[in-house]
């Protein structure tokens, strides 16, 4: 499959998490294109208070072993989740905190998702009102 899709020009992303094994890590990141994805917490997907020690440890890990971006994902929720990963990842992924937000006030879908993102990256727009 891999080898049918990247003659497509489409990129396996493959997904490590802080369980994942030094040897499979290995494995996983030899073989990787586009970018690697790195589960930031054990457990259910969700907000979390903090960005996990072992999460930090895992970005860290992939960067010794490929070139290719880290994106973190999986309970990232705040303006702070985001500076913990300044230096330590490429690309973070937020989909349970933004889904929350839109289920809380589905006629305003739009503007609740993007005051959500603005306060993620810490907007003057999200400062201001």
């Amino acid at each position: 499959m891999r080898e049918a899709m990247h003659a497509a020009g489409v990129a396996v992303i493959p997904l490590v998490a802080p369980t994942t094994t030094p040897d499979r890590l290995a494995r996983i990141c030899s073989t990787a294109a586009g970018f690697v994805y790195c589960v930031g917490v054990t457990g259910v997907t969700g907000a979390r208070r903090t960005v996990a020690d072992d999460a930090i440890a895992l970005l860290e890990s992939v960067r010794r072993l490929t070139p290719l971006p880290r994106a973190l994902g999986f309970g990232l929720a705040t303006h702070e989740h985001l500076l913990a990963l300044h230096g330590h990842a490429e690309a973070a992924v937020v989909g349970s905190a933004l889904l929350d937000r839109i289920v809380e006030d589905p006629a305003n879908a739009v503007a609740g998702a993007e005051a959500f993102l603005s306060a993620m990256i810490g907007s003057e727009a999200a400062r201001t009102g």
